[in-house]
């Protein structure tokens, strides 16, 4: 029950920062900025919002990142239901599957996992959690580029 429980609060939770972020606050530096800058900023809000005290430069870095790619998604889905779904679904199963840290909060205790990281905390995350591992960097920076190669392909996004 608390596996479902745990889903339905990350949900609600994830939502909230979709609908403020995705929902609102890109569309409407949209409107004044144009689609790039309304990107960039708001990926930097998003990334600085879940700066905290265990977070490495990495991790918010990554951050940042994600909200880029989210913004990408959204705008190729012309929607903020599949950026609801990406982000709840990561979230929850960093702490609830796979028992990883979660932006440095503490450690969740997984249901199919119960992962401890070792190793060197540039590869690993180390306590911010996979969101601090250079191979987060690596697979955001593919995801952005793909996105961003549909966008332009459709016309959504001109960069060239």
């Amino acid at each position: 029950m608390g596996f479902f429980l745990l889903l339905i609060s990350t949900l609600v939770q994830v939502s909230t920062e979709e609908i403020i972020f995705r929902g609102w606050f890109l569309p409407v530096l949209n409107v004044k900025l144009g689609v790039v800058k309304a990107i960039i900023i708001s990926s930097i809000v998003f990334g600085l919002i879940h700066a905290c005290t265990n977070l490495s430069f990495l991790a918010v870095f990554n951050l940042t990142l994600y909200g880029t790619f989210l913004a990408l998604y959204a705008i190729l889905d012309n929607s903020i239901w599949g950026v609801c779904a990406w982000h709840t679904f990561w979230n929850w199963s960093e702490r609830t599957l796979f028992g990883l840290i979660e932006n440095g909060a503490s450690k969740g205790d997984g249901f199919l996992l119960n992962a401890k990281i070792t190793g060197n905390k540039f590869l690993t995350g180390g306590e911010a959690g996979s969101n601090g591992s250079f191979f987060l960097t690596i697979i955001l920076l593919i995801g952005i580029f793909y996105l961003t190669f549909k966008l332009n392909k459709k016309e959504l996004l001109k960069l060239y």
